[in-house]
């Protein structure tokens, strides 16, 4: 995905994480693993159609900027960061009062 291929991958291990339900088939496809035919259909709806594989190619780069050190960071400074501090507030707020 972050070379700008459409994906059909397997829905099992971390894979459903990257290619959420939300976002099959705007940036890649899953399939049943072990179901031939589920991955022979994704594959064919990708192959039939050019404006769809770009559209996906297109979608999925974007989606997996989130996972490259930058989009890591920004997820830790934005989220784990201010919830860290939010905690501690909260508790030292409550500490202080309990004193």
């Amino acid at each position: 995905m972050s070379y700008g291929l459409p994906v059909v991958a397997a829905y099992a291990g971390g894979v459903p994480d990257i290619i959420p339900a939300k976002q099959e088939g705007k940036t890649g496809y899953l399939f049943t693993p072990r179901d031939l035919d589920d991955c022979l259909n994704n594959l064919a709806t990708l192959l039939d159609d050019i404006s769809l594989r770009e559209k996906i190619r297109q979608a999925a780069q974007v989606e997996m900027e989130k996972y490259d050190w930058r989009g890591a960071i920004r997820v830790i400074k934005h989220q784990q960061y201010n919830g860290a501090i939010w905690f501690w507030r909260n508790n030292f707020a409550l500490a202080c009062k309990i004193l």
